[in-house]
């Protein structure tokens, strides 16, 4: 299975290295994402809801129910920032308690992304891949190879 994760990345990487070559105006090609996602787990369930706040800026939580208690893990959102300092689209993760972390996409395609902040410590990459209306597969792990990684097999719960 491992195997398969590797060849996974590897693909999405060959794939879709020319998304940036153009310059991006707006989310529309991350539509995918858009819902609520769930990933069953043996003691819970975690879960990712995003929604539109605009053409450039989705929002978004995520979160686990177990035993019936939903407990938040961070909030999220993905835009498109030109404020001097962030120049592109960026996936930024504040988990509870914490300071946001901003993840620059840097490939994909309307059916993937990849977001890299090789500078944090875990998680330095984050790869979203539909896999079809009501299914999304999101790797969660550092660059080098034989990382940590965290993989969630997402259904969709609501569009």
């Amino acid at each position: 299975m491992k195997y398969i994760k590797i060849v996974f990345l590897k693909a999405l990487l060959l794939l879709s290295t020319n998304a940036m070559a153009q310059e991006i105006t707006d989310l529309s090609q991350f539509e995918f994402m858009l819902g609520t996602w769930s990933a069953e787990f043996p003691d819970a369930a975690f879960y990712e809801t995003w929604t539109k706040e605009s053409d450039t800026r989705f929002v978004g939580e995520a979160y686990t129910i177990k035993g019936g208690d939903s407990t938040p893990s961070e909030t999220l959102s993905l835009e498109i920032l030109d404020d001097g300092y962030h120049n592109g689209v960026y996936y930024v993760a504040t988990p509870v308690f914490q300071d946001s972390t901003f993840f620059l996409f840097v490939a994909g395609t309307n059916e993937d992304a990849e977001f890299q902040n090789p500078g944090h410590d875990f998680p330095q990459r984050i790869v979203y891949k539909k896999i079809d209306d009501n299914r999304m597969f999101v790797v969660v792990d550092n660059l080098a190879e034989n990382s940590k990684q965290l993989t969630f097999n997402f259904i969709r719960v609501t569009k």
